[in-house]
């Protein structure tokens, strides 16, 4: 209600990865993490889990995401194309 008044500022780290399915967009809060470091972490974490994303359901992904990054606000996986997909947002 005051954020005018006392300028309080959130930041926020996008992070975007791709598997050979879907396209995977990750907004994490910024503690003070950079956002390279942010980005190196969760797409080595994507690379490992390649072959489980891309073989079940956009929300079960959506999901694993969120219990892997805690920071994680929100998380979208969306279809190659980006015709259909899911996001959940904390």
């Amino acid at each position: 209600m005051f954020n005018w008044f006392f300028k309080i500022r959130s930041y926020e780290n996008e992070v975007h990865a791709r598997t050979l399915n879907t396209q995977i967009t990750v907004v994490l809060s910024s503690t003070g993490i950079r956002p390279a470091e942010d980005y190196e972490m969760v797409v080595a974490w994507v690379a490992k889990n390649r072959e489980r994303i891309d073989s079940q359901e956009y929300g079960d992904s959506c999901d694993m995401l969120l219990d892997e990054f805690p920071r994680a606000t929100r998380v979208v996986v969306e279809h190659g194309g980006r015709h259909f997909g899911a996001a959940v947002r904390r």
